[in-house]
């Protein structure tokens, strides 16, 4: 049976190849990455997100969003408050 590689494994073995190839692909997976992030923010509206927005924004918005939508309840009990 053949062995399943992590992806980051496999990422590793490409750019240690540094062939042309490699390159492309690498800037296709950059790209596609980007794209996601791009469609993922828009999907927030975030219409001021650029690739460069610093993680610790990401995260204080998501935080955000997260508390904004979360439904009170009892730390101790779990029971929604009404």
């Amino acid at each position: 049976m053949a062995q399943v590689k992590p992806a980051s494994l496999a990422i590793k073995n490409v750019v240690s190849k540094n062939t042309d190839a490699s390159v492309r692909a690498l800037a296709e997976l950059d790209g596609a990455h980007q794209t996601r992030g791009l469609a993922v923010a828009h999907a927030y509206g975030w219409a001021d997100y650029t690739p460069d927005m610093p993680d610790e924004e990401i995260l204080k918005r998501l935080l955000s969003l997260n508390l904004a939508r979360a439904v009170p309840h009892d730390k101790d009990t779990g029971i929604v408050q009404k």
